[in-house]
């Protein structure tokens, strides 16, 4: 039973009761009002003349009536048909009144109903107790059709609307349990089934996030030890004479260019999925940043001055991941001291990493964050161009940046990294 279908029954059981009201009271006038102002009237005249109760005027009261002494003893009928004694009047209906003399009780009149009156006595008795039991039966359903609800129908919409989630994609929806209801088992069935799902799925994307910056780091290593090889081959052509040599190095310097595409391929097909990373920041002492120079300082040539002591809000492997890259690089191109030096400016701490190196020209400084693109410092040595690339990609993630300058002379990288 749906909501629509149960107001439908209420409003037929209220136009029930409505139709039984019309009935009852069709074609019966309401005369209460009046009748009440006529029985009053008789009682007082009745007390105005308790000496002598026969000369009251009775004239306007056109029932038949009876009046009583207190010891039940009849002192005055109007008239024939008139019921005389109190029991008769309670079986039948009829009204009893009290008659009060100077505030005291000295007797009572009992009022001959009509047929009329007392068909409306009955029909308003009948009305009384048709609307007493619709308002039951009514408050009845009321509190059945709740108790349907909410442990039958409830449920059910539950569990459609997590069908509908868990068909759009949306593992994180959470079916309620309730283990009162007639279904309790069963959904926590289903919710123990979309939690085994959601870890399959994560274990499933951490397993191919892993192969994909596996493959990456295993690409870019390979082109390395090619690259020395093809530089190798190459000098070596220029050295010898002998055509049966030189046709075998050129043999083999063509191969080495054709590894080197096939690793370059290799390495752009997962360069998507590593620019998507994930980094999940969080709060750390500014003290993390220490360990990731010295744990990235494999020559022992990086000066770090005192960082100030602050939280930031980082990934403190990404921020590792970072600082080597930019540690090996510099010793890749530049071979000096590295200075790094932190200080707190407004919402972020300022880290600067420099070298006494050549540093690179200043047109070049704005493309050195891009994707691929190696300075003319480069040549010779090998690297992809995506080094600052990603460091930049991962900084941001972490709601800081990163620039390059060559202020002061050398080369320098200058991390920003949110304070909080």
């Amino acid at each position: 039973m749906n909501h629509k279908a149960f107001r439908r029954i209420l409003l037929l059981m209220v136009l029930l009761a409505a139709g039984a009201a019309a009935l009852l009271y069709h074609g019966i006038p309401d005369a209460d009002t009046q009748n009440m102002v006529v029985y009053n009237r008789l009682a007082k005249e009745a007390a105005l003349h308790w000496e002598d109760v026969e000369r009251g005027r009775y004239e306007d009261v056109d029932v038949p009536f009876c009046i009583l002494n207190l010891n039940k003893e009849v002192l005055f009928t109007s008239g024939e048909g008139a019921v005389t004694t109190i029991s008769d009047a309670l079986r039948g209906g009829h009204p009893v009144l009290d008659v009060e003399k100077d505030g005291t009780l000295c007797g009572r009149i009992i009022v001959t109903q009509s047929a009329r009156d007392a068909l409306q006595h009955e029909r308003n008795a009948a009305f009384l107790i048709i609307a007493v039991f619709i308002t039951a039966a009514s408050l009845l359903c009321l509190y059945y059709h709740k108790e349907l609800d909410r442990k039958l129908f409830r449920p059910f919409r539950d569990m459609e609307r997590f069908a509908l989630e868990v068909s759009r994609g949306n593992l994180d929806f959470p079916l309620k349990m309730d283990r009162n209801n007639l279904f309790g088992a069963f959904t926590e069935s289903f919710d123990r089934m979309r939690e085994q799902i959601l870890s399959a799925r994560e274990r499933e994307l951490q397993a191919v996030r892993n192969q994909k910056e596996l493959v990456a780091a295993l690409s870019h290593d390979i082109k390395t030890p090619v690259t020395s090889i093809k530089i190798t081959s190459e000098f070596l052509m220029a050295a010898v004479e002998e055509d049966a040599v030189r046709e075998k190095l050129s043999m083999i310097y063509d191969k080495t260019e054709q590894i080197e595409d096939l690793v370059n391929n290799l390495f752009h097909s997962t360069l998507q999925d590593m620019e998507q990373m994930e980094v999940s920041a969080s709060a750390h002492y500014s003290s993390v940043l220490a360990d990731a120079v010295r744990a990235a300082d494999y020559k022992n040539q990086a000066e770090l001055s005192p960082v100030p002591e602050c939280l930031i809000h980082v990934d403190e492997l990404r921020l590792t991941q970072m600082v080597s890259n930019i540690i090996t690089n510099s010793y890749k191109y530049a071979d000096t001291r590295i200075r790094v030096e932190a200080c707190v400016e407004e919402t972020h701490l300022r880290v600067v990493f420099r070298d006494d190196g050549n540093g690179v020209d200043e047109e070049e400084l704005p493309l050195l964050c891009s994707r691929f693109y190696r300075g003319k410092n480069a040549a010779g040595k090998p690297g992809s161009g995506l080094g600052l690339y990603l460091c930049r990609k991962l900084i941001q993630q972490m709601q800081g940046d990163l620039y390059c300058s060559c202020a002061g002379g050398g080369f320098s990288v200058v991390l920003f990294l949110k304070l909080i």
